[in-house]
């Protein structure tokens, strides 16, 4: 080792230079004062050193452990002692400071408010999950509640960490948790439904598990079943092909459409986020020989080629029959026909459905179901006034009474039953449709939103969303719950199949 400033070689616990006394780089510096005896200098010697080297004169001589030399080694030690504690007290001082300055600044901040709330709603989502038997989704909100909590705790120092930004880490696991939340909120401790005998029962198969709901009307019968597993579903389907329904197949990765011989219409589709099957198989449609009504609503469309049908509904508020032997080609030449009639206004229309409105309001809804069949519904304007409506029971049960005027009738109806009925909406009730459009449409906005906080993880603007969306989210599932229990008519139970679907859907995408 040598020294930086006059090059003289030195040895290689030296502390000095011999040379020039320049303090070496580096070196230990515990240290004592010393004084050379020779030239009376004052030497900086360590403290552990045995024999002194004089770097004026040169002069070396063993050191005594004398009552001055250890004074001068208790001083150092002690003064060294001293420093660092002064040292470790400003440290100690600075952290407590800073501490300070981030508890004030979570305290006012809105992240700390943020916290709160979703604590609160998680644990209240806990209690309503487990209360309703999801015990699943009612766990993952519990551990939601968790994280909020301890976050909020680490925040306020109560919970001490040596990661100053771990309880924002925690905050953002415990909403990444929604996602499965999601996912999991239907799995509950189902019901059982029992499977029946002769009808329906002996043209499709029964699913592989009794837990799920059913619904027997007159001309359908719906199975919505739980705990099915994907290769369960495809099995499912297959015992339907051995069934016999192979007939104008339609089918993609989780869903099949089918006929049989005999005219049943079977459709399936599968979830497999939340592993359920839904399964629908509708009546054949009678080959009766129909002439086309020349008064009422009816008269309104023109006549069908085909004379072959069914007709379901003829009163003066719906009139819906089905038409067979009616081709995809025939079907939708009869769509243009209807519109050359005035049904124009605020039209929809895809491959196998038309809806449309006319001047009066009065609402058409074509679909072509397959098997060379037509259904054709139409509803009259909410308001035109109707004369002794014909009161019948919702599309769901089908109970099909005359159509003449019950006496009861002919004085002002003041039930609200027949209001909501006179009122239908492509065959459901007003207050249904919007409820279901509400529904998905708050499940668009949850969607958006899930987008933009994993594009801007850190803006917690967004998070504060959060809370809102979960107590939008408590009271939208209570509502859509609380629809699945009431009577469906076949086109309200379809259109919540559908819309059930579309939103099982964009939650897969944004989970995936």
């Amino acid at each position: 080792m040598y020294c930086k400033k006059c090059g003289k070689e030195l040895r290689d616990d030296a502390v000095f230079c011999i040379g020039c006394g320049t303090k070496v780089e580096g070196a230990n510096i515990n240290t004592v004062q010393l004084r050379c005896k020779a030239c009376n200098g004052v030497m900086d010697i360590r403290a552990d050193s045995k024999v002194m080297e004089c770097p004026y004169c040169g002069s070396r001589e063993v050191i005594i452990e004398s009552d001055d030399v250890a004074i001068e080694k208790i001083k150092s030690q002690t003064h060294k002692e001293i420093e660092l504690k002064k040292m470790e007290n400003e440290e100690k001082i600075s952290r407590t400071q800073e501490e300070k300055e981030m508890l004030t600044e979570f305290k006012k901040g809105k992240f700390s408010k943020f916290l709160i709330i979703c604590a609160v709603i998680s644990f209240l989502m806990c209690y309503t999950q487990l209360s309703d038997g999801a015990i699943l989704s009612g766990i993952i909100a519990l551990v939601q509640g968790g994280l909020y909590t301890v976050s909020w705790l680490m925040g306020m120092q109560v919970i001490k960490s040596e990661k100053k930004h771990l309880y924002i880490l925690l905050a953002v696991i415990g909403l990444a948790l929604i996602i499965p939340f999601l996912g999991t909120g239907d799995i509950k401790s189902s019901n059982k439904y029992e499977w029946g005998k002769g009808g329906y029962y002996d043209v499709v198969p029964k699913p592989k598990t009794e837990y799920g709901t059913l619904y027997e009307m007159e001309d359908r019968l719906s199975v919505y079943a739980e705990k099915i597993n994907e290769n369960e579903y495809r099995d499912h389907v297959s015992q339907c092909k051995e069934k016999g329904f192979t007939v104008e197949i339609t089918e993609k990765t989780d869903s099949y459409e089918a006929y049989n011989d005999e005219g049943y219409k079977l459709k399936l589709s599968y979830d497999r986020t939340s592993k359920k099957m839904s399964l629908s198989v509708d009546a054949p449609v009678e080959n009766n020989t129909i002439s086309w009504p020349s008064k009422g609503l009816a008269s309104l469309l023109p006549a069908p080629k085909s004379k072959i049908g069914e007709v379901r509904i003829d009163s003066s508020s719906q009139y819906l029959a089905y038409i067979c032997d009616t081709s995809y080609e025939e079907y939708n030449k009869y769509v243009e026909t209807c519109t050359e009639k005035g049904f124009d206004v605020d039209y929809s229309k895809g491959d196998d459905y038309y809806y449309a409105d006319n001047e009066k309001g009065d609402s058409l809804a074509l679909n072509y179901e397959g098997n060379d069949t037509m259904r054709v519904s139409i509803y009259a304007s909410e308001d035109e006034p109707t004369k002794a409506p014909t009161l019948q029971e919702p599309e769901a049960t089908k109970k099909v009474e005359s159509t003449k005027t019950p006496e009861k009738t002919k004085e002002p109806v003041k039930t609200e039953k027949p209001k909501e009925e006179d009122e239908l909406i492509n065959g459901m009730r007003p207050a249904f449709k919007e409820s279901m459009d509400e529904y998905e449409e708050f499940f668009d906005e949850y969607c958006e939103f899930m987008d933009k906080v994993a594009n801007n993880p850190d803006d917690l603007s967004l998070m504060l969303d959060y809370g809102d969306f979960m107590s939008q989210y408590t009271e939208t599932m209570e509502a859509f719950e609380k629809m699945g229990e009431e009577d469906m008519n076949d086109a309200e139970m379809q259109y919540y199949i559908e819309v059930s679907g579309r939103i099982t859907e964009k939650l897969y995408k944004i989970a995936s």
